[in-house]
């Protein structure tokens, strides 16, 4: 996104179920998303981390592994 990011201590609990940020101010969601979106992955063997971009945002980035023939990649 393009807001103003998101501070040390958000960004520690970002990932935890029903965590909404200070910035969240329209007042919509639960703040389930991400924490779920966590689950997933990690069940996958893969990862998501979040950072604030220096033009100003938050980036979320997930990554999972690649398979083949049922074995997990190392790729």
């Amino acid at each position: 996104d393009h807001g103003p990011g998101l501070t040390e201590s958000e960004m520690a609990n970002l990932f935890q179920p029903f965590y909404r940020a200070g910035t969240a101010f329209d007042g919509k969601g639960f703040g389930l998303g991400l924490a779920i979106a966590k689950r997933a992955i990690d069940v996958h063997m893969g990862t998501i981390r979040a950072e604030n971009i220096a033009s100003g945002g938050l980036r979320i980035t997930m990554q999972l592994p690649l398979l083949r023939d049922g074995a997990v990649s190392p790729a």
